[in-house]
């Protein structure tokens, strides 16, 4: 009888080899559909809780709660933007104790957190020497750029509203200007200011009506030297997503504005913490 050779068995081996790794692949893709499935109703049943909120239900397509999505990052994507829509109508709601009880070293901001942190990061990231501020209110934010400005040893803040609030913080970096910021006569004024200086800011905060966002849009946007930004402010009205019935504002004149203006682009990475009142609101000059 003929010996055996170790090598006969080298295809049975191989056979075995091959079966076994089908197996593990198939067992491994029917784990990831599970995955997929457990993950994808999970979502949706996120989705149809976060859509009871008022807010939520303006960000959320209908057709995401109404039959699957071909991913469940699809579903991922709009649950995250109805807890995000939920916490910043939540924010607002509570303005008594949110925004509009922020100081900053006892002068009223009234603004979010998380926008002004990212407003040091531009002040940090493009050192304008010159903010233009139309809507001083209690004059919080123009102290707390005037703040920024010392720290960062240059720098100035102009700030127009039409009412002069009493107990103003005073600064040496701030002037108030008090008139109408879309009047031709405080446009010159502020544009004079402007002649000449490397780099400008400008930021609209007054009122925030489609039609005067958008005349202050026309009159202050070429003020912006390339490389700072233009910065709309609550655009979060009308809906996006608090205030449904506030009316036409500033993202109206925002989505007017842009078409027209190449010059600027929406810098979405300053809405990194998801919580903002100028969604679509920060504008990077890049021409």
């Amino acid at each position: 009888m003929p010996h055996s050779s170790p090598n006969d068995d080298y295809p049975k081996a191989l056979l075995t080899a091959l079966q076994h790794e089908h197996r593990l692949r198939t067992e491994a893709e029917d784990l990831l559909r599970a995955i997929h499935r457990s993950r994808t109703n999970r979502l949706a049943t996120r989705l149809s809780s976060l859509r009871r909120g008022s807010a939520a239900r303006r960000v959320i397509p209908d057709f995401l709660t109404s039959r699957p999505a071909p991913s469940p990052l699809l579903y991922e994507a709009a649950a995250d933007l109805a807890t995000i829509a939920d916490y910043t109508s939540w924010f607002h709601q509570h303005g008594p104790r949110t925004w509009d009880h922020t100081n900053w070293f006892g002068a009223r901001i009234a603004k979010m957190p998380t926008d002004l942190w990212i407003y040091q990061e531009i002040l940090w990231d493009t050192k304008p020497q010159l903010i233009i501020e139309c809507g001083t209110f209690h004059g919080g934010s123009a102290l707390y750029f005037a703040s920024l400005f010392d720290l960062l040893g240059e720098g100035e803040v102009v700030s127009v509203d039409v009412t002069a609030q009493p107990g103003r913080p005073t600064h040496p970096r701030i002037t108030y200007v008090n008139g109408s910021s879309t009047s031709a006569e405080i446009a010159e004024q502020l544009r004079a200011r402007a002649a000449g200086v490397e780099r400008v800011m400008v930021i609209l905060d007054s009122d925030h009506s489609q039609a005067h966002v958008a005349g202050e849009l026309e009159l202050y946007a070429s003020l912006v030297t390339k490389g700072c930004y233009l910065v709309v402010e609550d655009s979060v009205v009308n809906g996006n997503p608090i205030l449904p019935n506030y009316g036409a504002g500033p993202m109206e004149a925002l989505q007017a504005f842009l078409p027209s203006h190449p010059e600027f682009r929406i810098d979405t990475e300053r809405e990194k913490f998801g919580a903002t009142f100028f969604p679509s609101g920060f504008l990077e000059r890049i021409a």
